[in-house]
């Protein structure tokens, strides 16, 4: 009970000293002759004063003895409160100014009191705690009115602020005695930690960490949204009360002070029916309180604007009175609130971060009073109506939120006492992940997932596309925060921590697709990649990875002759290589790698696979996400497998091949046994019905020069009706080029394209696709703000005309059954590709894979007749290429197209083509049957490589 007695004590002299300067404000007015706008200035300039101190002194609060700090901090308080009174006695403006000032950088340390309570009592009792202390504030508030006004009439309207310092220094004297608090300890045996891990102590959060990971949670934010309307409101009510009855009513400060005095116990009313009433809500359920503000607001708006208009002395005391029951209820509830929402590492500077929402406010007051000096203080306090009412409406909005963000923190406290606690006995790994969840806005992806990577490890995780695994990958390099949970690299919670830092402790993440600055040139990009590794080693770090631009060109020969190139200009292939090369650069501790094979030609694979082994080697843990069981089984002797945002399987790789629940395909699989979509087959003839004779595609002699690189040499490739061929070669070889020749994205520099016997060449890129020329991308290109379902209504609606706006608008039998046909087809199309899920998301919300799917999807809407497809199985799981080969025979079938194809993944291909065109250094060197051409020596050199290439399981 004594931290109670003192913090309650502490809080109510805060508050005595409002309500005297309150109740004084005419006397003070008029010794300094101050007009409305000039009285509320003084506010607006001090105030923010203590507002930008008080998150310093915040972050200082958590990382020292709280209770001292906030008992020598009101001392400073006691001392400026006194300064005010010496002001009035010089009758100086500046020493008011600096006794203001001073008093709000005291009540900078409210935040550290509020702290306090919650580390001091158990989560099941500290409504109660904080509804006990704004009781006993409320109690000396009410007394407060009608001592300062015998004070004033006794003897002048100064003394109050120098009596009232004695009271505060007996509770800064017993403050100084109390035994500091054990952060968190509540919420930790709450969740059922043991008494050892209860009380472990937690490293404090940074300014940037705390910021982070309170805007992720949504109460918070609605919370800060909303204090610049509460503020305002609040303190303007709190002035414009005493002018009120003085100026309106007429009343000298000892009446002032007795009719104040008679309404403030309004607020012990009120804690006292919430106490009874809400309190138990606030415990059971939190988010209910929340919501009850709204309620609360619009009473208190209607029972102000009652204050203001009130004819006479009694009638503004009732509407004080219930207006101050009203009001009484708020805080209690929104300090236990944010107790339980804030983590208790950061909680003191999490409830300081609210004063800087607070400055967003306070310009507000000066504007206010000039409405009150010219059209009336009734007009000036009505003003405050709805600027209150939207705030409050705003914080209500954080009650569907706010028992998740509680379980966030109780979760992640336990999680971080039980890491801390191993590594105190001497178990630790180097990555530890713990019970955490995450996701995109609304969307979870994540669910308390558990991950240890041991220092030097080198683990596989793999898992279906939407699986989660870029989710966690992103998660642990702190590109996401999470929902819920802890991530934990060398014992140091890195879980909402800036970026820049974790990449400077040796956390690389490479992500799957672009990792490039693509505005840089390759040597810029290469360049940029050491300053990190270069801190680490004047850190005393020991690295693994390449520790020169040298060496990593030694690795990725190709990106040697574009060192001067744009890197947004190379190939996919290119950019994976720049990716890979800036991570082993970094020289990582622990190395992330999201899609090691991804856009690579296989002997590049392979290659790869020796440099992350050697990076291993040199004592670099690595995570490796593939969607290439084969590939994990190369590198990795223990795999993590993930399923839904889970991770089923964590053990031997051996053991997960065994697993065939787990390994089976879970995308595509069963859509070939499906009849043959209605909308789609229009009834034309099969491609084998057609005539041959001459090819529906003809390129010859096409040749491109980049910056004086060529990349295309004179490349001849024909495409019959219905075919499906291949284009294989290395990376940067020019396969990307040629589907820009022969799209229209670039133009040839020589050479002729031929669509159906028609000379293209000089054709637009729109011209072309209008004439049934359609590819995909090596990087799904979507409209990131439409839906999947929006997407493909769209790619189907070019082939059916433009739409009438007034038929639209009318509702014309026409523009229906257009808008049917649509629809019908978007829905054959979704079944097709078993896209139900996602139909109604965002790309963005979407995995590599889905996207890759998606894309496709918008493809067969356009019903091409010569399809150009760039890498289609990159992103999408190992054992989903096998049915996706089918799909795309299919899709040949029902659309009678011809297609061509540029793929790494020889299994895939050599099951879908009917031909094969091998090319390297922008030259074709060979093209036959998928036979003849991957057995050709030529090939194997520059494209497959001398060992076995590693290829896609199962296929």
């Amino acid at each position: 009970m004594v931290p109670l007695l003192v913090l309650a004590g502490l809080g109510a002299m805060t508050q005595f000293e409002g309500s005297a300067f309150n109740v004084l404000i005419p006397d003070i007015r008029q010794t300094f002759h101050l007009s409305l706008a000039g009285l509320t200035t003084i506010t607006a300039v001090t105030a923010p004063i203590g507002l930008l101190l008080d998150v310093p002194i915040a972050y200082a609060g958590d990382r020292v003895r709280r209770m001292r700090m906030t008992s020598l901090g009101f001392l400073v308080f006691m001392a400026f409160s006194a300064l005010t009174g010496l002001g009035g006695v010089l009758v100086s403006l500046t020493v008011l100014y600096v006794a203001r000032l001073g008093v709000s950088v005291g009540s900078a340390f409210q935040s550290t009191g509020s702290s306090l309570m919650a580390d001091f009592f158990p989560v099941d009792v500290r409504a109660k705690a904080y509804f006990a202390r704004a009781t006993v504030a409320a109690i000396f508030a009410s007394v407060a009115p009608a001592t300062v006004g015998l004070l004033e009439l006794r003897l002048s309207w100064e003394a109050p602020f120098f009596i009232f310092a004695i009271p505060t220094v007996f509770f800064v004297a017993l403050g100084l005695t109390i035994k500091e608090p054990v952060r968190g300890r509540y919420e930790r045996e709450m969740m059922g930690a043991d008494p050892a891990t209860a009380v472990v102590a937690d490293e404090p959060a940074s300014v940037a960490e705390t910021f982070r990971t309170l805007f992720a949670n949504p109460s918070m934010r609605r919370l800060y949204y909303s204090l610049p309307f509460l503020t305002v409101a609040a303190i303007g009510i709190g002035q414009f009360t005493s002018l009120f009855y003085q100026e309106i009513l007429h009343l000298d400060a000892a009446a002032r002070g007795f009719v104040i005095a008679l309404t403030e116990p309004g607020a012990v009313v009120g804690l006292v029916f919430g106490g009874t009433v809400l309190r138990p809500l606030v415990e059971r359920r939190p988010g209910t309180v929340v919501r009850l503000i709204a309620v609360n607001a619009t009473l208190a708006g209607g029972l102000l604007v009652g204050f203001a208009l009130s004819p006479n002395v009694v009638v503004a005391a009732i509407f004080q009175f219930l207006l101050a029951a009203v009001l009484a209820t708020i805080v209690p509830g929104v300090t236990t609130v944010l107790s339980l929402v804030i983590p208790p590492r950061m909680r003191t500077l999490g409830f300081a971060t609210a004063s800087i929402w607070f400055l967003v406010g306070i310009p507000v007051l000066p504007v206010v009073g000039v409405i009150g000096d010219d059209f009336g203080l009734r007009t000036g306090i009505v003003v405050f109506v709805p600027v209150f009412v939207l705030g409050s409406y705003i914080l209500a909005s954080g009650g569907a939120y706010i028992a998740r963000d509680i379980d966030k923190v109780r979760v992640s406290t336990l999680a971080r006492a039980e890491i801390r606690q191993a590594r105190l006995e001497g178990r630790s790994d180097l990555l530890m992940v713990r019970r955490l969840r995450a996701g995109y806005g609304q969307l979870d992806v994540l669910f308390d997932v558990d991950l240890d990577v041991e220092d030097g490890e080198m683990l596989a995780l793999l898992g279906s596309n939407g699986a989660g695994k870029s989710t966690l990958l992103r998660t642990i390099s702190a590109l996401l925060v999470p929902t819920a949970g802890t991530v934990m690299f060398d014992g140091i919670d890195i879980t909402s921590a800036d970026p820049r830092r974790v990449v400077e402790m040796g956390v690389v993440h490479v992500p799957g697709g672009r990792g490039i600055f693509p505005g840089l040139t390759v040597a810029e990009n290469l360049h940029l990649a050491l300053g990190p590794s270069r801190r680490r080693r004047s850190e005393g770090a020991s690295p693994a990875g390449v520790s020169s631009v040298d060496e990593a060109l030694e690795l990725f020969p190709p990106l040697r002759q574009r060192l001067r190139t744009a890197a947004g200009e190379l190939s996919g292939g290119e950019q994976q290589m720049l990716s890979l090369a800036q991570a082993f650069l970094f020289e990582p501790r622990l190395l992330l790698i999201d899609e090691l094979s991804l856009g690579l030609a296989p002997s590049v694979v392979s290659q790869l696979i020796e440099r992350v082994r050697a990076v291993h080697r040199a004592g670099a843990a690595v995570v490796l996400v593939d969607q290439s069981l084969s590939t994990a089984m190369a590198v990795a002797e223990r795999c993590a497998f993930m399923e839904r945002g889970q991770v089923l399987f964590c053990g031997p790789t051996s053991e997960l091949v065994e697993r065939g629940d787990l390994a089976r395909a879970v995308f595509l699989s069963g859509f070939a046994d499906r009849p043959r979509s209605a909308v789609l087959d229009d009834g034309a003839a099969p491609p084998e019905t057609r005539p041959r004779s001459e090819p529906v595609l003809r390129a010859s002699g096409l040749t491109k020069t980049y910056g004086g690189v060529r990349v295309l040499s004179g490349v001849d490739v024909d495409l019959a009706d219905g075919e499906v061929v291949g284009v294989i070669g290395p990376n940067g070889d020019g396969k990307t080029t040629l589907l820009d020749l022969l799209t229209g994205a670039q133009q040839a520099d020589s050479g002729q394209v031929l669509l159906d016997g028609h000379d293209v060449t000089d054709w637009s890129m729109h011209r072309r696709a209008a004439a049934g020329i359609a590819r995909s991308f090596q990087e799904p290109r979507l409209w990131p703000g439409l839906t999947v379902d929006e997407i493909l209504a769209l790619g189907v609606a070019r082939r059916h005309g433009g739409f009438k706006v007034a038929g639209a608008l009318l509702g014309l039998p026409a523009t229906r059954r257009r808008e049917r046909a649509i629809r019908a087809e978007v829905d054959e199309i979704v079944e097709l590709l078993h896209l139900e899920p996602f139909r109604l998301k965002f790309p963005t919300e979407l995995s590599t894979g889905t996207r890759r799917i998606v894309e496709l999807a918008t493809v067969v809407a356009q019903r091409p007749r010569l399809l150009l497809l760039d890498e289609p199985t990159v992103g999408i799981a190992q054992r989903e290429t096998e049915p996706l080969a089918a799909l795309l025979r299919e899709v040949r079938a029902v659309l009678g197209c011809a297609m061509l194809v540029i793929e790494h993944d020889m299994a895939f291909l050599s099951g879908l083509a009917d031909r094969l065109v091998a090319m390297d250094a922008g030259e074709v060197i060979a093209q036959g049957s998928p036979q003849q051409v991957l057995g050709s020596d030529q090939v194997m050199r520059s494209y497959l490589g001398l060992d076995p290439p590693i290829v896609r399981a199962g296929q």
